[in-house]
């Protein structure tokens, strides 16, 4: 397992979040930050092997934190990532063969906000 494919699969979902969404993401989210806001949470990496190929399949979970009242903006924030996300990342040091959302969730935490954990797979085989 590389943890430099980790880190910059990471990148490559931060860089792509940062551009393609109006909500605020973070890696680490400092004090007083207002809501809504995008975090991007563990990442796990399981190795993919193959006889002729090394490869790695990373799972990435994407948190949405809003106040509003209701579902609704957290909803809409989760289709605004899953839409950002629908192109190819590219990962240094990688070929993506495969991405995909595996899982999104919303839940009401603590009657005081909503959030949002997308589950994001990413399939990757490493460069020589």
């Amino acid at each position: 397992m590389s943890a430099m494919l980790q880190y910059e699969t990471q990148v490559s979902i931060y860089e792509r979040l940062s551009s393609g969404i109006e909500t605020s993401v973070f890696d680490c989210v400092p004090t007083e930050t207002i809501f809504p806001y995008v975090v991007l949470g563990e990442i796990i990496s399981v190795p993919d092997d193959t006889k002729t190929n090394s490869g790695e399949r990373i799972t990435q979970k994407i948190y949405i934190f809003s106040n509003a009242k209701g579902k609704e903006e957290t909803f809409f924030i989760a289709k605004d990532i899953k839409q950002a996300l629908s192109a190819e990342l590219i990962v240094e040091g990688a070929f993506v063969i495969d991405q995909s959302i595996k899982k999104c969730t919303v839940l009401e935490t603590d009657g005081d906000f909503f959030q949002g954990v997308i589950e994001l797979e990413v399939l990757l085989e490493e460069m020589e």
